[in-house]
């Protein structure tokens, strides 16, 4: 099935049993033979020459040494992703650049196919790297940073959180219209005083204190997560964790420092990371740093062993009592581990043996593959009750189911939206977790661990 975000609510959606399939053959009627439309389903029927001629030559023609960009997927829709300039200049500190495109309808039908449309409405982790669009993307900036003669000035200058808007597409991404938004959510966030205030912490609890301007980029591991090194102390290597906005961040933050030290537990943040530069924002906190785990994930570690071998599963054994522990001790806090998947769980050694370190203590939202189905159940009525695209009389019984299970845990059935700015919640915002208990929080990590 072909799909575009703007009608994944037709589709992969709760509110999809109440709405009608739009009619797509008027919309999305296109250029003769290259697209076909039925009821509620967009098909593009590429030609020859779109499969294998001219036009997915000038998409996907790849010379690296024209490649100036990473791009990566950070929104299950496609609509936005995580961007950073290959040839880093020397001494570039981190920027957390956020690129906007159009909805998959807006694009070019010559380019459906070639740059996996469909699958970039719905694709995440690891796979969404071969997607064409992300090819496309990679040349399409590069081409535009070329174009400009000072580039290398012009982009360390940037704000931290600044956004690119890919504003039009073209079948030669050369072309594409491309315009900077400089902007930050950062600018609403809070300095390290005022944390200490909210949080109600002593003297010395906080970690040290650096600018963003004194880190220099390693390496990009994802648009939130980069391997730094500072300029005041180069020997030592350290991950950057930040976010879009201050709600996750800051919360995990407080989850590491207040939570007891656990062998099977990331260590807590060695410094935070202030925005800097001259900005009446320059104090305010935008992530941490934390300890380098150089071995990798234990998806990374498992995916080529031979399970053939019965002393193979010695190991992978040994880890999962590993993070049984790890999630114990968690629950003893009166938290929970809502984003438990292999990538969450990285290695590092004691002697001679590797054991697992859990990371991601955001306590956020998992993707809908990996939520366990009685929270995924209560998230989707919320989801109804929330819609917009629905009738009162349509959410009315939806409305009752939610406000009855929140009257059971004695919780404000409001209280289940994320804020804009960040409000110190104790366990967190990611209903239904935060209305579960203890009990039903720990089968759900059961669940996620059976997964993992």
């Amino acid at each position: 099935m072909n799909l575009a975000a703007s009608l994944r609510p037709y589709y992969a959606s709760p509110v999809a049993a109440f709405v009608s399939i739009p009619d797509t053959k008027t919309r999305y009627a296109g250029d003769e033979g290259l697209r076909s439309a039925t009821l509620g389903r967009i098909y593009h029927d590429p030609t020859p020459d779109q499969q294998t001629g001219p036009v997915k030559a000038a998409v996907m023609h790849h010379d690296s040494s024209d490649i100036r960009w990473l791009v990566k997927k950070t929104d299950a829709r496609g609509r936005n992703y995580g961007v950073f300039p290959i040839a880093v200049p020397q001494e570039m500190q981190p920027k957390m650049i956020l690129l906007e495109i159009p909805d998959q309808t807006e694009w070019p039908t010559e380019l459906w196919v070639t740059l996996d449309a469909a699958d970039s409405a719905h694709m995440a982790g690891g796979r969404t790297t071969q997607l064409g669009i992300i090819r496309y993307l990679e040349r399409a900036l590069s081409a535009w940073s070329l174009r400009m003669d000072d580039f290398d000035h012009y982009f360390p200058r940037l704000p931290y959180g600044t956004i690119i808007e890919l504003q039009k597409m073209h079948v030669d991404p050369a072309e594409c219209t491309i315009a900077v938004v400089e902007g930050s959510e950062w600018t609403n966030g809070n300095t390290a005083t005022e944390l200490q205030s909210i949080w109600e912490m002593g003297d010395g609890v906080l970690p040290p204190i650096v600018s963003i301007e004194d880190l220099q980029v390693i390496k990009q591991f994802t648009n939130v997560v980069t391997l730094v090194t500072q300029i005041s102390n180069p020997s030592q290597r350290l991950v950057f964790k930040s976010g879009f906005s201050d709600v996750g961040i800051y919360h995990e933050l407080k989850v590491l420092l207040n939570m007891p030290p656990h062998q099977y537990i990331e260590e807590k943040p060695q410094f935070l990371v202030t925005l800097g530069g001259e900005s009446a924002a320059k104090d305010n906190v935008c992530g941490f740093l934390l300890k380098y785990y150089e071995h990798g994930s234990i998806e990374d570690r498992l995916a080529p062993w031979n399970t053939t071998n019965l002393l193979w599963w010695e190991t992978p054994l040994r880890w999962s009592q590993q993070i049984c522990d790890s999630l114990l001790h968690i629950l003893d806090q009166g938290l929970f581990c809502s984003d438990l998947r292999m990538d969450n769980i990285l290695l590092d050694r004691s002697g001679e043996e590797e054991h697992c370190v859990l990371i991601d203590l955001a306590m956020d939202r998992n993707i809908f593959a990996w939520s366990p189905p009685e929270m995924l159940s209560i998230e989707w009525v919320a989801e109804v009750v929330s819609s917009k695209m629905l009738s009162a009389e349509q959410k009315q019984e939806y409305v009752r189911v939610l406000g009855d299970f929140a009257s059971n845990r004695h919780v404000d059935m409001e209280a289940r939206k994320k804020p804009s700015v960040y409000e110190n919640a104790p366990v967190g915002w990611w209903f239904p977790w935060t209305w579960s208990t203890p009990k039903e929080r720990e089968a759900g990590m059961v669940y996620l661990l059976g997964k993992a």
